[in-house]
């Protein structure tokens, strides 16, 4: 039986005239609102009598639920006349009381709206109490981010301080790497959405390598026919995955070995890279290390995926490609954000400290910033930014778009600086303290609020 043959054997049973039918949609109160006018329309041109089926949703169903008890309460004929308003209806002076009910208590979240009403005061302790729920789990998640930075700024510190934490494994970077390496080419063989999951694993295993890397630095890293021998495997391996596809077999194993020698160069550049670092563990600018070192890494691993998709070239499908290319876009996501979350991080207590001591400064900054926040959420709601080229205006349409983002910087300096304060306990600000030399012991000098204060008071090495 086909699809017409249903619907002919469907309608067999159903009356032979015409049949009449009313859907009334969702949106709220609105829509309810809405049908009812529809209603008492098709009441005045006497359709509503002729009505067969009705069908609704949320809002829809408001109305309708109350039409349908209207007319098992009466019958529909009398439903019809009654929902007719005056003067349309000479034989009514005022609506009818189930119009008039509806209207009254269409506000049932507060029927009753004024200022001493409890409906009034009730509806503003709801919105209050879930504001307020919802702000202290928007805090607490933010502040847990916030803590990842100086968890890690505390192990770099335990294990260069000679405080604890001296043992480290070395190279214990390359075993994600190449964790990361084996995910990525695993995500190859296997479609969505796994694929796709086992790609931003490769890529946060790998930017895990890069942040391990910061705890094992040293002059003499690691041996390098280790890092060479290593580059050249995951090279081969990668450029093999590339081009194994191709027809042109002796131009494909030659760019496998371009591949192999990217590799091997790129890990070698890296490792000297660290190596060169490692000085800095006694300078007092050692605290940019943790901060700036692990998303370099991840970038310059993310570079070393671009050029190896270069010298793997057009033998390669597009799909591979993309794969590659979505694995380098990753990686520089989470370096670009682990750059962020750390600025955010250390740069908000300095900022909060600056403010602090200036105090005209600080007030001035906060009101524009409560200021901004408060125009932003008006303007946002208000006809001049309706889209209506009557009531357009084209310098509050270009300032309003930066008014979220003030508000989100605004608010990340003062969880940043809640954490901070936290972490030293409720002692306040520090006194603005400046290293002048790191050897056997940091000295500090009274100067301005900066990066390398919050790390002396955080790590107690001020005096």
């Amino acid at each position: 039986m086909n699809f017409a043959e249903l619907v002919a054997k469907e309608r067999e049973g159903l009356p032979k005239d015409e049949l009449f039918g009313l859907a009334l949609s969702g949106g709220g109160i609105r829509s309810a609102t809405f049908a009812l006018g529809v209603l008492q329309f098709l009441a005045w041109k006497k359709l509503l009598s002729r009505l067969h089926y009705l069908s609704t949703v949320s809002g829809g169903g408001y109305i309708g639920s109350w039409l349908s008890a209207w007319i098992s309460r009466y019958d529909i004929k009398t439903v019809e006349a009654d929902l007719v308003p005056p003067p349309s209806n000479p034989n009514r002076l005022n609506e009818a009381t189930q119009i008039s009910w509806l209207r009254r208590y269409g506000k049932f979240l507060s029927p009753d709206l004024s200022f001493f009403s409890a409906d009034t005061w009730l509806i503003i302790a709801i919105w209050g109490r879930n504001t307020l729920l919802n702000l202290i789990l928007l805090v607490l998640f933010l502040a847990g981010v916030l803590l990842g930075p100086w968890i890690f700024l505390g192990i770099y510190q335990a294990r260069y301080s000679g405080a604890g934490f001296a043992y480290w494994p070395v190279g214990g970077g390359h075993v994600f790497l190449i964790l990361g390496t084996m995910l990525a080419l695993a995500g190859l063989r296997n479609k969505k959405p796994l694929g796709s999951w086992l790609g931003i694993g490769s890529a946060a295993a790998i930017s895990l390598a890069s942040m391990i890397h910061v705890f094992d630095l040293r002059k003499d890293h690691l041996d390098t026919s280790f890092v060479l021998l290593l580059g050249t495997g995951l090279g081969l391996l990668i450029g093999y995955f590339m081009t194994r596809e191709s027809s042109h077999r002796v131009l494909a194993f030659i760019r496998v070995l371009l591949c192999a020698a990217a590799g091997a160069g790129g890990l070698w550049i890296i490792e000297g890279i660290l190596s060169r670092i490692a000085p800095l563990h006694t300078s007092p600018s050692r605290f940019l290390i943790p901060i700036l070192l692990p998303q370099l890494v991840t970038l310059l691993y993310s570079l070393l995926v671009a050029l190896m998709i270069g010298l793997a070239g057009r033998h390669q499908f597009d799909e591979r490609r993309e794969w590659w290319s979505r694995i380098g876009a990753w990686m520089s996501i989470f370096g670009l954000g682990g750059f962020m979350l750390a600025a955010v991080c250390i740069l908000g207590p300095v900022i909060s400290i600056f403010l602090y001591e200036n105090v005209a400064l600080g007030i001035a900054t906060g009101g524009m910033w409560a200021l901004i926040t408060g125009a932003g959420v008006l303007l946002g709601r208000s006809p001049t930014t309706s889209g209506d080229e009557k009531t357009k205006r084209p310098i509050v349409d270009r300032l309003l778009p930066f008014a979220p983002l003030i508000f989100v910087v605004g608010f990340l300096i003062l969880v940043s600086t809640g954490v901070f304060v936290g972490l030293n306990k409720g002692k306040g600000f520090p006194p603005s303290l400046t290293p002048t030399v790191c050897l056997d012991g940091c000295k500090y000098v009274q100067t301005g609020p900066s990066i390398s204060s919050i790390w002396a008071y955080t790590w107690g090495e001020y005096g």
